[in-house]
């Protein structure tokens, strides 16, 4: 089962050096591609992984505590303009799009131990692409930026419509009357305790 180990894998990794590459699957809507952290390209299982070095910068991965769910930032530098026309030319198909990055344990020869570990699942917004002019030690370069939602931001949102009296009864058959409630709260003074 991906994300977990069983006790065997745990056997196998008491004292051991363990090294992890970051593994990231983005689904465009006309293709999969599937990077990680690191050099060259790598057949771990059935899946061939592209190696993209140290041209990617991940921000917002973490534990997250509360009820806010905040996005994660993908950043990725490429130099020269096919790169900069390939993600262009991509940038279409990302908005909305599942995106996975998951933790991969190796061992000394780079071979994956035990399965991926997902860390975030979620969306893709519409990538943004800045880029730098040629200067005199530097040749020209792209920045791509993808903001990612996980798969419960959809949550803090209401199913369809607002937080209004039509809505709300348009999803029952009776008649709801609580909004009109709140509504009549909004410019109230009450005074507690309430005097009988």
């Amino acid at each position: 089962m991906s994300g977990t180990f069983s006790l065997a894998d745990l056997a196998a990794f008491r004292g051991r050096k363990l090294r992890f590459s970051l593994l990231i699957r983005f689904d465009f809507k006309t293709e999969t591609m599937r990077v990680f952290a690191g050099r060259g390209r790598r057949i771990w299982g059935s899946t061939i992984w592209t190696g993209i070095d140290r041209q990617i910068t991940i921000d917002g991965l973490g534990e997250q505590r509360g009820t806010a769910v905040p996005p994660v930032t993908i950043t990725l530098s490429a130099t020269g303009e096919a790169a900069l026309r390939s993600a262009i030319g991509e940038s279409d198909e990302a908005k909305g799009r599942p995106i996975t990055i998951s933790l991969q344990l190796l061992d000394d020869d780079e071979q994956p131990i035990g399965q991926p570990i997902p860390i975030f699942s979620g969306t893709m917004s519409q990538p943004s692409i800045s880029r730098t002019e040629i200067s005199a030690e530097e040749g020209p370069s792209s920045t791509i930026e993808i903001t990612c939602y996980g798969v419960l931001l959809p949550r803090a949102f209401i199913p369809h419509g607002r937080y209004t009296p039509r809505d709300q009864n348009a999803l029952t058959a009776t008649p709801d009357r609580i909004f009109e409630y709140v509504y009549s709260l909004r410019d109230a003074t009450e005074v507690w305790p309430p005097s009988d």
